[in-house]
């Protein structure tokens, strides 16, 4: 018998997943847009960066709710995190 999968790591999935298509779905956008030279999707690129943003941070603070102790430091450990990968690669 196989252990269930918890809700929390069915809702990471799905957080990884929605993060993973968004952020498809916006390279594409952007490559249709400079190769059909349509601003309209350039603009709707740019409101996709948002969108990928929004779930870049719930998927950090769903993976991550222990590093963050005040809403205020959110930004600061996203930005840490950052170059510290860019420095181990």
């Amino acid at each position: 018998m196989e252990p269930a999968i918890s809700s929390t790591a069915q809702r990471r999935g799905a957080l990884k997943l929605t993060f993973a298509l968004t952020a498809f779905y916006l390279i594409v956008e952007v490559m249709a847009g400079l190769f059909t030279k349509r601003f309209a999707l350039l603009a709707d690129a740019a409101h996709m960066l948002a969108d990928v943003a929004g779930h870049r941070l719930a998927l950090f603070l769903r993976l991550h709710p222990h590093r963050v102790s005040h809403p205020d430091d959110i930004i600061g450990e996203i930005i840490a995190m950052h170059f510290v990968k860019r420095k181990e690669s």
